[in-house]
């Protein structure tokens, strides 16, 4: 198991770069802006098939997010497999990391979103050589009182590997 991550609440996501590697996401880096400045997070470790999905940021946001997870062999441990990202004006990006032979998000699928079409605020999970855990803050969209941490967990303790 990797080490915590927590990225904070910050006002949205501009870009999002994964990377794939031998069947998992083994990196994430998060251009996000607050208060005007951009700043950029990264986790996990640069292997190759680095994929973007970027935002029309602040126009646009990510509204919810999703993918895999399972059982890595390379890494004897269940990791996150594929990431999928959904925004507020109706696009998906491509599935980022490991797929199925249709191009889906391949084994056990997951999906987290916010209420009332709340944004993507920040990202927190585990990592280390890859991503083995993910979840993210998200603002309460309309008439909600703050963000909202929700996460994924997978691993030890958690029965068949569920959410």
């Amino acid at each position: 198991m990797g080490d915590a991550f927590d990225d904070g609440v910050f006002n949205g996501v501009k870009k999002i770069i994964v990377g794939e590697h031998i069947g998992c996401v083994a990196y994430i880096k998060i251009e996000y802006e607050k208060d005007g400045k951009f700043e950029t997070r990264e986790h996990g470790t640069i292997r190759r098939d680095l994929k973007e999905f970027v935002v029309d940021y602040p126009s646009e946001c990510i509204t919810s997010f999703g993918g895999s997870y399972g059982h890595v062999n390379g890494y004897k441990a269940v990791m996150i497999k594929s990431l999928i990202f959904k925004t507020s004006y109706g696009r998906t990006s491509p599935v980022l990391g490991e797929t199925n032979s249709f191009g889906n998000p391949a084994d056990n699928q997951f999906m987290l979103e916010g209420k009332n079409g709340g944004k993507l605020l920040g990202f927190h999970g585990r990592s280390g050589a890859a991503i083995d855990a993910i979840g993210a803050y998200f603002g309460t969209g309309s008439g909600g009182v703050g963000p909202r941490k929700l996460e994924l967990r997978v691993g030890e303790g958690c029965g068949n590997g569920g959410t």
